[in-house]
């Protein structure tokens, strides 16, 4: 029969059902564990964030052209990913994403978000030029693109 501290002990009520389910949970590590899922859950969030970001980047003209009212967030975005990798600068979404594995007990990754996922997605290394180059094409193919839908909607120019 389990004794009073254990929580599979039969109660008559809901009032009793909460304060042991209370007395429980302050006697074992219930509040660590759901510390350690919200930083988790948050970490992994900030992860599909950066995903969501990047793939924003990379093929927002083509959603610009739907909606173009997010034309100037676009031009933003995707100057700042440019200044990011020619620069080799820390996104904040990196160094959040960072900060909350570390307070998983997890070590931080000492390299850019994305060389240190394409790692281990592709399972080699990839070089900065390679980044800086692939950054400079993506911003020249959405350049691009946004140049020829301008001169198609102004054929007169």
């Amino acid at each position: 029969m389990p004794g009073p501290d254990s929580p599979h002990v039969l109660l008559e009520s809901g009032a009793e059902i909460i304060a042991a389910g209370r007395l429980w949970a302050t006697r074992s590590s219930l509040q660590p564990y759901n510390q350690i899922v919200l930083y988790r859950l948050a970490a992994d969030l900030s992860v599909l964030v950066h995903l969501a970001f990047i793939t924003f980047v990379i093929f927002g003209a083509l959603l610009v052209g739907k909606h173009p009212r997010l034309r100037y967030l676009h031009w933003a975005s995707l100057f700042y990913g440019l200044l990011v990798e020619v620069f080799n600068w820390y996104c904040p979404l990196t160094l959040l994403e960072q900060y909350l594995r570390t307070r998983l007990g997890r070590g931080a990754y000492e390299r850019s978000f994305v060389v240190h996922y394409l790692d281990q997605l592709i399972y080699w290394d990839v070089p900065q030029w390679v980044l800086i180059t692939g950054a400079v094409v993506v911003a020249a193919l959405n350049i691009a693109f946004y140049w020829r839908t301008a001169r198609a909607s102004n054929p007169a120019s």
